[in-house]
């Protein structure tokens, strides 16, 4: 399981339990665009706020254990989209000192 995998299960079993966004962020303690990007893979959960945030949304353990780690930022998608650009691939976008 990836931390893809788990964007995507937040998603789609949050639509099917109809479960809102304001009803995790209250569960979880937090407001509801940290809750929601959290669980969209912008920000590290407590274990508290994994455990709440999966029993809430009927995730595996692995995807609640994955909502504990802290994300790796940086969307998939655009990174290739920069590189593939050249962005990624010029010395001033890593070494903008130089």
């Amino acid at each position: 399981m990836t931390r893809n995998d788990v964007t995507e299960l937040v998603v789609f079993n949050r639509m099917k339990k109809g479960i809102t966004w304001a009803s995790l962020a209250e569960a979880c303690g937090k407001s509801v665009p940290w809750t929601t990007s959290a669980l969209l893979g912008q920000h590290q959960m407590s274990p508290e706020q994994a455990t709440t945030a999966g029993k809430m949304l009927d995730l595996p353990d692995d995807a609640v254990m994955l909502l504990q780690h802290v994300p790796y930022k940086g969307n998939e998608e655009w990174t290739t989209r920069l590189a593939d650009d050249g962005v990624l691939t010029e010395k001033s976008a890593w070494h903008p000192w130089t």
